[in-house]
């Protein structure tokens, strides 16, 4: 039972641009969604960091503890050439989620695409399909990715 003479903890979560400190968190998450060695996912997420070749990466603090993460891709060769840029990894730790952390990761990819340009984004998903229509994406196709079917979502980032 909730104390009724503690406030509820009110703190917001800060979404920024991730830092080479943020190596082993995001590191983590890419080695636990997909199935890399830690190895490879610390020299990935170095790149993502680093905006090699246009990447970018996105981490969500609360109190200076990471508790979700998005990266951002120019292009995603492993699934599909026709489309891009791509929103990738969104993740958020399961007793941060329901509290629009991972929207306010996608805004801030949003507004990276916007400043370079883009129109639409896209992203490739096996599990979370509904979640992503549910907030306005278009599946615009299925891929084959590592013998799992994958959709293909758009989301239109005009205005």
């Amino acid at each position: 039972m909730k104390n009724a003479l503690v406030p509820e903890d009110t703190a917001e979560p800060q979404i920024e641009p991730a830092t080479l400190d943020d190596v082993p968190y995001i590191a983590g998450v890419m080695a636990q969604r997909w199935s890399l060695s830690q190895q490879e996912a610390v020299a990935d997420s170095r790149k993502y960091i680093e905006k090699a070749d246009g990447r970018a990466a996105f981490i969500a603090h609360l109190r200076g503890k990471p508790i979700g993460c998005g990266l951002y891709d120019p292009r995603n060769d492993e699934v599909s050439r026709a489309y891009g840029p791509w929103l990738l990894l969104l993740w958020v730790e399961p007793p941060h989620r329901r509290r629009g952390v991972g929207w306010r990761l996608s805004l801030a990819r949003f507004q990276l695409a916007r400043q370079n340009g883009i129109k639409a984004v896209f992203l490739d998903t096996a599990d979370a399909k509904q979640y992503h229509i549910n907030r306005g994406w278009v599946e615009v196709t299925t891929a084959m990715y590592h013998r799992v079917v994958v959709s293909i979502l758009r989301y239109d980032i005009q205005g």
